[in-house]
């Protein structure tokens, strides 16, 4: 007789993923709101996802103000550039902080629109 796998059995008690929150409305906040690259403080910026593995899906709801350079190329700190340093300087803990921050801001003011 065959019974489940400890692998199996484990997925099955795994809790489920919460589904990725997307918002047009909100990237249009974040980037109208004049915010600077949390490095540098160029206005100049992207949103970039914090995510904890690569494989997890974006969720907007967790984005930072980086600008291009520290976003994608600087060798000395960047999230895609040398992520170790960046982890390293930005945990994943205060990077979701500052993230859940900002998409407090905007859930506030868009409840005092409605």
């Amino acid at each position: 007789m065959t019974g489940i796998s400890k692998a199996d059995q484990l997925k099955r008690n795994a809790p489920l993923k919460e589904k990725p929150f997307k918002s047009k409305h909100y990237l249009a906040w974040f980037h109208s709101q004049g915010f600077g690259c949390i490095v540098c403080a160029n206005p100049q910026i992207e949103a970039h996802h914090v995510k904890e593995h690569s494989s997890d899906n974006r969720d907007d709801r967790y984005i930072l103000p980086l600008c291009e350079y520290y976003h994608r190329y600087s060798e000395f700190m960047s999230p895609h550039g040398s992520p170790k340093i960046w982890r390293e300087t930005y945990p994943l803990d205060v990077q979701k902080s500052i993230a859940t921050k900002l998409f407090e801001v905007w859930k506030n003011e868009s409840m005092d629109t409605d």
